[in-house]
């Protein structure tokens, strides 16, 4: 025995020797003790505050706050950056009418490419790690997963590999590859594949009580129906060319999808049969659902559609929305699943390989080709920004109404004070805010009326 050798063995040393997952235990361990001793050395409070502030009584969310903190530091994400290598030369950059939206993962050499259904929308391109943009199209949606299979040309494509063999425990460590070398995030297993309950579907209208028919009675503000220009009076008479007799026949086909797919709606007004577009959201936009919605996120940005899968393991690391579609790959590097969504503040949904393999041939066939609906995906576009606009110009119209109520109290001010320099410059300061305002009210205007103008308000039924 040499203890002397043994006490002299530097840590710079020790940690080389561990391999990268023990090394990131480590860090968060350590990080998290620093964070618990600080709180109790620097911030002295009576015996009592003194029990709470001890490691083993540190509230779970400031846990988890130092865990995802410790996680995202550049020199921990780059302990990954082997594990992620051979993810990242499959994966892409999904681009939606020129936004960003997905990631996209290569499944076959051929240059088919897994992504996020619900998320597309418009022209879609691919971006390779290079920079390079090309043109996609898609050729297969699986709804029950909310997957899309898109075809790009690049005899370069190389497909992912999966993980065949192991099982999806909860504990693992994980990671999710991007286009650059650093993973995006890394996490650990939640809890395992199971069923994701769906959440109900809203098209955003009140039917007429008193009527067996499906007529419109009320549109409710910021919803699909009143970005696809349903207006009240409108009788439903076919949803996605499916015929609809009555109120509680919509409502029961309703029921068949999920917040964010698009459906087809054949309306009866006045002597006219029109076509709208709507897409569908999640019954979170009503006031309880908002509420719940909040709760829920607690400020996070949540995926559109974050529920109702076949199956999905659940893991903690941090995503954005339009990270989602990305490879999720374990400590081989092979491929465990796809990033589906952002479900919560603290979950992100895995659609597992088990899920996928048995339905990606088909998906490249085109058995599951998306329902055309032509050019009407523009219309959506169009219609969601005149929604837009319109808030907007409603917040702008309430902020001018504020300061001219305001502007009228401070000349009333003036009148009675005409020598108080206080007053004289609260005045100015306000006609300058009124002048803003109005500015906006009236650029709001301008740009709605150009939208409307362009959009085609009501459409003609399809041929």
């Amino acid at each position: 025995m040499q203890p002397t050798s043994r006490q002299h063995v530097t840590s710079k040393t020790f940690t080389s020797l561990l391999p990268a997952p023990f090394l990131i235990v480590g860090i968060v361990a350590a990080g998290f003790c620093v964070r618990a001793e600080a709180q109790s050395v620097e911030t002295p409070q009576s015996s009592s505050d003194q029990v709470s502030r001890q490691p083993d009584n540190v509230a779970p969310w400031l846990r988890r706050w130092a865990r995802e903190n410790q996680r995202n530091n550049p020199a921990v994400l780059s302990a990954f950056r082997g594990i992620v290598e051979n993810a990242g030369r499959s994966t892409v950059l999904v681009y939606s009418d020129g936004r960003q939206v997905a990631y996209g993962t290569v499944v076959d050499s051929a240059g088919f490419v897994l992504t996020k259904a619900s998320e597309l929308a418009g022209q879609t391109e691919c971006q390779l790690a290079d920079g390079q943009k090309l043109t996609a199209k898609l050729v297969g949606v699986h709804s029950e997963l909310d997957l899309a299979m898109l075809k790009i040309n690049d005899a370069d494509a190389v497909p992912v590999q999966w993980q065949t063999e192991a099982h999806i425990r909860p504990g693992n460590w994980l990671a999710t590859a991007g286009v650059d070398p650093t993973p995006l995030a890394i996490g650990v297993i939640s809890v395992s594949s199971r069923r994701i309950a769906r959440a109900r579907a809203i098209l955003g209208i009140q039917l007429d009580d008193g009527s067996s028919a499906a007529r419109v009675t009320h549109v409710y503000a910021d919803s699909g129906a009143e970005a696809a220009g349903i207006k009240k009076g409108d009788l439903v008479v076919a949803l996605n060319k499916n015929p609809v007799g009555t109120a509680q026949e919509l409502i029961d086909q309703l029921r068949e999808f999920r917040p964010g797919d698009r459906v087809v709606l054949t309306l009866q007004r006045s002597d006219r049969e029109i076509r709208a577009v709507a897409t569908l959201q999640n019954s979170a936009n009503t006031p309880l659902g908002q509420r719940e919605h909040t709760t829920k996120s607690l400020g996070r940005k949540l995926s559109k559609r974050h529920s109702g899968f076949p199956r999905a393991f659940q893991h903690d690391s941090t995503l954005r929305p339009n990270e989602c579609g990305s490879p999720v790959v374990d400590l081989t590097g092979k491929t465990i699943g796809i990033n589906i969504a952002v479900a919560d503040r603290v979950s992100t949904l895995a659609i597992p390989v088990t899920s996928i393999l048995p339905v990606l041939e088909e998906l490249k066939s085109g058995k599951f080709a998306p329902a055309d609906i032509g050019s009407d995906v523009s219309i959506i576009q169009q219609r969601e920004a005149i929604s837009r606009w319109s808030r907007r110009l409603r917040t702008f119209q309430a902020k001018h109404r504020n300061t001219l109520s305001a502007l009228n109290s401070a000349r009333q001010l003036i009148l009675q004070k005409p020598a108080d320099a206080t007053a004289q410059e609260a005045l100015q300061k306000l006609e300058a805010q009124a002048a803003r305002t109005q500015r906006s009210v009236k650029e709001a205007r301008q740009r709605l009326a150009q939208l409307e103008q362009q959009a085609s308000v009501e459409l003609s039924a399809a041929p």
